[in-house]
């Protein structure tokens, strides 16, 4: 689970969708912005930041979305990446290979 948030004067309109189907309840279509989820911790105890998605053009032109807010890892205790276990080489003798 994570907790995001996410100032949103800093939302650029111009990005904002409109859904494609109206919601049951109201009969409304709603709007969407889209979010990136960026890794990277800080020294105020977020995880990592939250940016504004463009578009495939956009990104291809060097645009980039605003950064709205951060991100916090909650509801679990966030585990560092740990490297790939190294795989015994096939030149290993028979007693390297212990089943557990």
């Amino acid at each position: 689970m994570m907790s995001i948030s996410i100032n949103v004067t800093k939302i650029d309109k111009a990005l904002i969708k409109p859904g494609k189907k109206p919601d049951a309840v109201t009969g409304k279509v709603g709007q969407y912005i889209d979010l990136v989820c960026f890794d990277k911790p800080d020294n105020y105890g977020n995880d990592g930041f939250v940016v504004q998605g463009v578009s495939k053009e956009q990104r291809a032109a060097g645009v980039r979305g605003a950064i709205l807010g951060n991100w916090k890892a909650i509801g679990a205790i966030r585990q560092p990446s740990q490297p790939a276990r190294q795989q015994p080489s096939n030149s290993q003798s028979q007693e390297d290979d212990i089943p557990f």
